[in-house]
């Protein structure tokens, strides 16, 4: 809302000073009360993230994890029931360190791919507004 250059402000919009006074502290209090809005959304969007962050590294770690354990088990397995030395723990060692590191980068794929469609649609939600704080000129 820009004043005209002739200095008739106050005439042309029908407010008296004082009006406008309590009109500039109601839209400073508005301001202030959106952005603490906006802040507390943020903060709380970055604490769910991080705890989101965690579960999927847990689950990579734990994908792994299990392959090899796995693998290692059936190696050990069949090394005792065929009474041979380590090689087939040996083999199923490697194997379950390969069949986990594929889940590993499959999961990730997923996740990313999940992570990413996911932040497309929250930034579109978290801003009603667009990024336009002039509103829409109703009442």
């Amino acid at each position: 809302m820009a004043d005209p250059v002739d200095g008739n402000a106050d005439k042309s919009a029908g407010l008296s000073p004082s009006d406008r006074a309590r009109f500039k502290k109601r839209l400073s209090e508005l301001d202030r009360n959106i952005d603490e809005v906006r802040d507390a959304t943020t903060i709380r969007t970055s604490e769910s993230q991080r705890g989101s962050a965690l579960g999927y590294a847990f689950r990579l770690a734990t994908e792994l994890v299990v392959g090899v354990c796995f693998g290692g088990f059936v190696g050990w397995w069949i090394d005792k029931w065929l009474a041979t030395s380590p090689i087939f723990l040996l083999v199923f060692v490697m194997l379950g360190l390969v069949a986990g590191l594929v889940n590993v980068i499959r999961t990730a794929k997923q996740m990313q791919a999940t992570m990413t469609s996911g932040a497309a649609e929250t930034s579109a939600a978290d801003d009603p507004t667009n990024g336009d704080r002039r509103g829409n000129g109703q009442n």
